[in-house]
């Protein structure tokens, strides 16, 4: 006759149950959140890059119609932003918020050479070209051809980094749009520098930053611009916080210590209305 039939487990046996139960807990807890903090990474890698080509392809997009004159080949003489701007009437109306092609003066940036570089520029609006950066349109009385004075089919456009909540983003200030408009959040720093042809044979002779390019006509030999940013990732990825040191173009950006990844992205723009 077997004494232990119906018999349960000894203390020891549920001891050691509980434990291994506690040990396969544990290794499934320790398994599930390194694959939730490699997951977290893995995102922010991939918005670090995406970041990166979308920040070039917004600055691109826009610095590549600088000069641009329309097929009319309207005469215009600054390229660049280098001072303040005014606003142009379309037509005989008078100037308001509906008919003059610049919806807020004050918040155009000029170029700048800085910690983090600002640019600014400018092109004619036509049926061809007649957004600015932020997507808003010319009026269709604002347009070359349109426009009672030509001034007002004058298109500007400027970029530079701002911090917002914490997070750096790459901003744009178009002629059209009365407030700034966000492009790319994680846009930490940019620089640039301008490629001049001086003596007008269709190359560049010399990369200056804006600082070195002193007059109106040195701007307006500028056919090739040259861009890096410094992107950051949105959250803290980093197991140790590091001080770490970028190269951008001319430019050394020093970074602190702290537990974001970052990488640097580079292209140049041709800006084929402003060759001769």
């Amino acid at each position: 006759m077997n004494n232990n039939k119906g018999k349960g487990f000894s203390l020891i046996e549920l001891m050691i149950a509980m434990l291994i139960g506690l040990f396969l807990v544990g290794s499934t807890m320790t398994l599930y959140l390194g694959s939730k903090k490699s997951y977290q990474e893995q995102q922010q890698f991939i918005m670090l890059e995406d970041a990166g080509r979308n920040a070039l392809y917004e600055l691109t997009d826009i610095i590549q119609h600088t000069g641009y004159r329309t097929a009319d080949l309207f005469p215009i003489t600054n390229y660049f932003i280098t001072g303040a701007v005014t606003a142009s009437s379309c037509n005989a109306a008078g100037v308001n918020a509906t008919n003059t092609n610049i919806a807020d003066t004050s918040i155009i940036n000029t170029v700048a050479d800085a910690a983090s570089d600002s640019v600014g520029v400018v092109y004619f609006g036509d049926n061809t070209l007649n957004h600015d950066c932020s997507g808003a349109t010319l009026p269709a009385d604002c347009l070359l051809r349109t426009a009672t004075d030509p001034m007002a089919a004058k298109i500007y456009n400027s970029f530079s980094i701002v911090t917002v909540a914490g997070v750096p983003e790459l901003q744009c200030t178009g002629s059209l749009s009365p407030t700034a408009t966000t492009l790319v959040k994680g846009v930490e720093n940019i620089q640039l520098n301008y490629g001049i042809d001086q003596d007008m044979d269709g190359r560049v002779d010399n990369y200056m930053n804006a600082a070195m390019v002193t007059s109106e006509t040195a701007w307006n030999q500028v056919i090739n611009v040259q861009v890096a940013v410094l992107i950051r990732t949105i959250k803290k990825v980093k197991e140790t916080a590091v001080a770490q040191s970028y190269a951008l173009l001319d430019k050394k950006v020093d970074i602190a210590a702290d537990r974001y990844h970052r990488a640097v992205f580079t292209t140049q723009i041709r800006l084929p209305n402003t060759q001769p």
